[in-house]
Protein backbone atom coordinates (compact mmCIF):
# COMPACT_ATOMS: atom_id res chain seq x y z
CA UNK A 1 0.00 0.00 0.00
CA UNK A 2 1.14 3.67 -0.84
CA UNK A 3 0.96 6.25 1.21
CA UNK A 4 1.13 10.06 1.52
CA UNK A 5 2.97 11.73 4.60
CA UNK A 6 2.85 15.25 4.83
CA UNK A 7 4.95 16.76 7.98
CA UNK A 8 4.65 20.54 8.84
CA UNK A 9 6.40 22.22 11.27
CA UNK A 10 6.75 26.08 12.38
CA UNK A 11 9.95 28.01 12.48
CA UNK A 12 10.01 30.65 15.41
CA UNK A 13 12.16 33.81 15.17
CA UNK A 14 12.59 36.83 16.99
CA UNK A 15 14.12 40.34 16.81
CA UNK A 16 13.62 43.59 18.81
CA UNK A 17 13.87 46.97 18.47
CA UNK A 18 13.39 50.04 20.29
CA UNK A 19 11.31 52.08 18.92
CA UNK A 20 9.44 55.50 19.22
CA UNK A 21 5.66 55.75 20.15
CA UNK A 22 3.10 57.97 21.32
CA UNK A 23 1.12 57.93 24.17
CA UNK A 24 -2.19 56.90 21.93
CA UNK A 25 0.00 54.48 19.46
CA UNK A 26 0.81 52.68 22.50
CA UNK A 27 -2.38 52.53 24.21
CA UNK A 28 -3.97 50.95 20.80
CA UNK A 29 -1.19 48.35 20.69
CA UNK A 30 -1.93 47.15 24.14
CA UNK A 31 -5.56 46.57 23.09
CA UNK A 32 -5.18 45.48 20.11
CA UNK A 33 -2.62 43.20 21.10
CA UNK A 34 -0.82 44.32 17.73
CA UNK A 35 1.96 46.76 16.56
CA UNK A 36 0.74 48.66 13.62
CA UNK A 37 1.01 46.65 10.14
CA UNK A 38 4.07 49.06 8.53
CA UNK A 39 5.98 48.11 11.94
CA UNK A 40 5.42 44.64 11.96
CA UNK A 41 6.68 44.51 8.21
CA UNK A 42 9.90 46.36 8.89
CA UNK A 43 10.31 43.69 12.08
CA UNK A 44 9.20 40.79 9.66
CA UNK A 45 11.87 42.19 7.49
CA UNK A 46 14.65 41.45 9.71
CA UNK A 47 14.24 37.97 10.28
CA UNK A 48 16.67 35.59 8.86
CA UNK A 49 18.84 32.63 10.16
CA UNK A 50 20.32 34.66 12.96
CA UNK A 51 17.24 35.69 14.23
CA UNK A 52 15.50 32.00 14.47
CA UNK A 53 15.49 30.59 18.27
CA UNK A 54 13.30 27.26 17.50
CA UNK A 55 11.51 24.95 15.38
CA UNK A 56 8.48 22.55 16.40
CA UNK A 57 6.92 20.24 14.93
CA UNK A 58 3.19 21.05 14.24
CA UNK A 59 1.38 18.41 12.52
CA UNK A 60 2.25 14.88 10.37
CA UNK A 61 -0.57 13.81 8.07
CA UNK A 62 -1.26 10.46 6.50
CA UNK A 63 -3.23 9.39 3.57
CA UNK A 64 -3.78 6.34 1.96
CA UNK A 65 -2.89 6.51 -2.34
CA UNK A 66 -5.64 5.70 -4.23
CA UNK A 67 -4.80 2.74 -6.79
CA UNK A 68 -5.33 4.14 -10.27
CA UNK A 69 -5.35 0.93 -11.88
CA UNK A 70 -8.47 -0.42 -9.76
Amino acid sequence: MKVQVTYTEVQYYKTTRIVDMTVKEYNECVKNGRVSFDLETELCSECDEEKWFATEHFNTEIDKVKDINK
